[in-house]
C-alpha cells in the first residue's frame, strides 16, 4: 500500500487494479462499479490496510472457492458511509457453515474500525462481502 493512494478515490483505483489483476490471473471476468465524484476524503494508512486486506481475502474466496466465471468490485459513497463490495456470480456460501478464518478476520478488521462487514448469498447465485464504513474513519486523526 502506498502512501498515494490516501484519498478515496486513488484508493478506489488501487483496488480496481488488484481486482483486475486478480481475476484475469485466474481468468474471470471482472466488472467495476466505482463511483464518481467520490469526496476528497483523505484514507489513513490503518484504513487503507485493513480496507485493501479486506478485498483482498474477498477476492481470494471468490478466485479459490467460489467457482465463478465473474468478480464484481463496487466503491461507493452513501449519505456519510463508504461502501464496499465484492460480489461473484459464483456457488454461493452455506449459511450452515461455520465461519472461517477469513471471514472472521475481515468481519474483525471492519469492527475494529467502527464499521460494519456482511457476508450474503446472492439471490441470483454467489456471494456478496459488503463492506460499510463511516465517515469518521476518514478523518486525519488530531495532533
Amino acid at each position: 500500500m502506498n502512501p498515494r493512494h490516501d484519498k478515496l478515490e486513488s484508493l478506489a483505483g488501487f483496488l480496481s487494479r488488484e481486482t483486475q489483476k486478480q481475476t484475469e490471473a485466474a481468468g474471470l471476468r471482472s466488472r467495476l462499479g466505482i463511483a464518481e465524484n467520490l469526496p476528497d476524503w483523505p484514507v489513513p494508512a490503518k484504513v487503507r490496510h485493513h480496507i485493501y486486506l479486506v478485498v483482498k481475502e474477498a477476492l481470494h474466496n471468490a478466485v479459490q472457492h467460489a467457482l465463478a466465471r465473474e468478480v464484481r468490485l463496487t466503491f461507493e459513497v452513501v449519505g456519510t458511509e463508504l461502501r464496499a463490495s465484492v460480489a461473484d456470480d459464483g456457488c454461493g456460501i452455506n449459511a450452515q457453515s461455520p465461519e472461517g478464518n477469513g471471514l472472521r478476520n475481515m468481519r474483525e478488521r471492519m469492527e475494529a474500525m467502527g464499521g460494519r462487514l456482511t457476508v450474503e448469498p446472492l439471490s441470483e447465485g454467489g456471494t456478496r462481502v459488503m463492506m460499510q464504513l463511516p465517515a469518521s474513519c476518514f478523518e486525519r486523526p488530531r495532533l
